[in-house]
């Protein structure tokens, strides 16, 4: 099957109170505050039979490291499914073994290991390098010692253990620049430490002689307890257990009826809680949330998650007016902001163009010399670009010849030599690198003008469409020659495939990856329905993109700065070319005298106008069509009620 991809057709802290005196230690109390309910996105994180259940780390790439209390692993994938274990020679093989508890940025693994003949409750802590390298780490002086978090300075935070005895006494520890020190709640019998932000801000779990377990927070050499209010079911104890380098505190609570929640405190000590699937372990700034459940449709077995806020992204599309057109499609889009597209001139001559979204402008268009076909893909920030030809040679238009093209108009060929007559090229990195293929096989062509080859084991066919510069390839991969294709994203870093599809979807395609780690692509429900585009946000959530009154939408590269481009029918179902850039949903202010909606996109595209009078509570106010197809439509619409106003995408 020789099909080349056709596309044209600092806050206040009002939740804590400094400790003065160890008598004057107790519950902090806080009236009650109410707080915004957030929707979550949820990921299964790998296999608990291989991979353990229990995910207590979680940088703020979403990277999650879990642990079965025997072995531990690192998801360093943004899919949560490629992993390595982490380990480390003659770890004993029951509990504890290897227990990872903590991740930075840098991919530096904490925890806690037993080796084979130790006691079961005499542990000593490591640290994982970034490189893999391994290095044991024993708090001086006492029994056993556990580090439960690292931040991005090296700073690290744990508990120990003064004897291996049942009396044995239990204290956090914090170790900075090389110098250890004891962390101890005033007053208290039994000290935990568990987390450490970037600023040093220190949480944890204390219990006083009535054996309560309680959180606090210890900021600047102060010690606060946190005391979780306005819980939904009563709260009879608590634990803070991560704390954000943005100042959110995540913990969990045993309400009344023993059943374990979460709670999250925001930076200025707001509480909510969340409804997750089970209860969360870590937070990280973007509001990630990692932790564990019992999976129902895995025999209820222990199994990690992470839970990812939504956050819809509007956005204004403009269409891209190409002359002496009768049909095209935009391909992909550079941080530049310049558009490559394959248009269908009026000529039957189908060619390449580059349109500058910064003027407004088609700026070139050309064809392969002789060739009635051409295609241009991605382009460089120095203006090489790739793409790909039907050869003049071949009146069957079954020879396609890939190539790049430099600044001057300068062709490179790139022939592989697993299928010489047959090649194309959809994208390029700021390296050089071109992501193509030929003969069901995806490749990527290096700059030494080698192939890096990958095909997904199990599946025969495989296509690379879309890739960023840190070496991550999208595309699909099929079965056989007549299955659905499944979201394939290949990683050049250490040659590691993953399928990806789209939650609950019959089939998936994925076509373009920016540097953020953010995916577009389209899929279907079901074998019968239209494609849906979407978006794949690096944060793991997915974005389905309406844009209310067209068909046919697809989406085909997203850039660094989030901008969109692809294609739509028009109405003579036509192919038409687009950019559509991410616009906040809130578009006005308080209404003031004088103040105008300005709206745009497509002709006939239709969007609301809603009102709110604080920003919580929106009301339709009404609707617009835009019927200029050139230009976006200021609107002067002194019957506006007064408060604040938004426009968001409305069906028509």
């Amino acid at each position: 099957m020789k099909t080349a991809p056709n596309r044209t057709s600092d806050p206040g802290r009002s939740g804590l109170r400094p400790f003065r005196s160890a008598a004057c230690a107790g519950w902090l109390l806080l009236a009650p505050t109410a707080t915004l309910a957030v929707d979550y996105t949820y990921v299964k994180v790998g296999n608990p039979a291989q991979t353990g259940g229990y995910p207590y780390g979680m940088d703020n790439r979403g990277r999650v490291v879990t642990t079965s209390l025997v072995r531990s692993f690192l998801f360093a994938d943004n899919f949560h499914a490629s992993h390595v274990e982490i380990t480390n020679v003659n770890v004993a093989t029951s509990t504890p073994g290897m227990l990872a508890q903590g991740i930075n940025d840098r991919g530096e693994v904490v925890g806690r290991y037993r080796t084979n003949g130790q006691p079961a409750n005499q542990t000593r802590g490591f640290i994982r390098r970034a490189d893999g390298t391994f290095e044991p780490f024993d708090y001086p002086g006492v029994a056993s010692t556990a580090i439960s978090d690292i931040n991005n300075l090296g700073h690290m935070v744990g508990e120990t253990r003064s004897d291996l005895t049942s009396f044995g006494l239990t204290r956090g520890f914090v170790h900075t620049n090389g110098v250890s020190a004891e962390i101890h709640f005033p007053g208290a019998v039994l000290s935990r430490a568990y987390g450490i932000n970037d600023a040093g801000d220190i949480v944890g779990q204390y219990q006083l002689e009535d054996s309560v377990n309680r959180p606090f927070l210890l900021r600047n050499g102060s010690y606060s307890e946190i005391v979780p209010t306005g819980s939904p079911d009563g709260l009879v104890s608590a634990l803070a257990f991560n704390i954000s380098d943005n100042g959110m505190v995540l913990g969990t609570y045993r309400n009344t009826n023993n059943v374990t929640k979460t709670w999250v405190m925001s930076a200025s000590g707001t509480f909510s809680y969340p409804e997750l699937p089970g209860s969360g372990r870590t937070i990280n700034n973007a509001g990630q949330i990692s932790g564990t459940y019992n999976d129902a449709s895995n025999s209820n077995a222990v199994t990690a998650f992470v839970a990812t806020p939504k956050a819809e992204v509007d956005f204004l599309v403009h269409r891209i007016a190409l002359t002496n057109s009768a049909s095209s499609s935009a391909n992909k889009i550079n941080d530049r902001g310049q558009v490559t597209g394959t248009v269908d001139g009026t000529d039957g001559v189908t060619r390449g163009y580059l349109f500058d979204t910064t003027t407004g402008q088609e700026t070139e268009r050309e064809g392969y010399p002789g060739s009635d076909y051409t295609e241009w893909g991605g382009l460089t920030s120095t203006g090489t670009l790739a793409g790909y030809y039907a050869d003049p040679a071949d009146p069957t238009f079954g020879t396609y010849r890939a190539f790049t093209r430099d600044r001057s108009g300068n062709h490179t060929a790139i022939t592989w030599s697993g299928d010489p007559d047959f090649g194309f090229t959809v994208d390029i990195d700021e390296h050089g690198r071109v992501a193509g293929g030929g003969n069901n096989t995806a490749w990527v062509w290096n700059t030494n003008r080698t192939f890096t080859v990958f095909n997904v084991p199990g599946f025969q066919v495989n296509g690379a469409f879309g890739m960023n510069d840190h070496g991550v390839v999208v595309g699909a991969a099929w079965p056989g020659f007549f299955d659905t294709p499944n979201g394939l994203v290949y990683n050049l870093t250490n040659n590691t495939a993953t399928i990806w599809n789209y939650p609950g979807a019959a089939q998936t395609t994925l076509y373009g990856i920016n540097n953020r780690g953010d995916i577009v692509g389209e899929f279907k429900p079901n074998l019968t329905s239209a494609n849906i585009p979407f978006v794949r946000w690096a944060d793991g959530s997915t974005q389905v993109i309406n844009l209310p009154g067209h068909a046919g939408v697809r989406v085909y590269d997203i850039n660094d700065n989030r901008v969109l481009v692809g294609r739509y029918k028009d109405a003579a179902n036509k192919n038409r070319s687009f950019y559509a850039v991410p616009t906040a949903r809130l578009q006005l202010v308080r209404a003031q005298p004088g103040l105008a909606l300005r709206v745009g996109g497509f002709p006939g595209a239709a969007y609301r106008l809603e009102s709110s009078p604080d920003l919580m509570t929106w009301s339709a106010w009404t609707n617009v069509v835009v019927p200029d197809p050139s230009a976006a439509v200021l609107l002067d619409l002194p019957e506006r009620p007064a408060g604040f106003h938004r426009v968001t995408p409305s069906n028509p």
